[in-house]
């Protein structure tokens, strides 16, 4: 877990399953400055890139790779639109929900 990275209540790490009776442990990487929502679920095998942003309770399937400045959320959870990396790109952009 990187650093200033924010988790909100309730949210978890998996980092084990099972396939065919047999534990399976796989890392779960989240990078710095990412915000965790309330109540989200990060499976096994997750990764999750700086500056990234999760939607409270998401469920980040297995093996989901978070690219940096994306912001994904849902059930199971998708890209729903990239986070503005700068002061000016911020003015610019429209925050309005994608329609799902």
């Amino acid at each position: 877990i990187g650093q200033k990275t924010h988790f909100g209540m309730g949210a978890k790490i998996s980092c084990h399953t099972f396939d065919k009776r047999v534990m399976v442990i796989k890392k779960v990487v989240v990078e710095d400055d990412v915000l965790i929502g309330t109540e989200t679920w990060l499976m096994p095998g997750v990764r999750v890139g700086h500056h990234a942003v999760i939607a409270l309770r998401s469920v980040v399937l297995p093996d989901t790779v978070i690219k940096p400045y994306e912001y994904w959320g849902g059930n199971p959870a998708i890209k729903l639109w990239d986070v503005p990396k700068s002061d000016d790109e911020k003015k610019q952009t429209s925050w309005t929900a994608p329609a799902i």
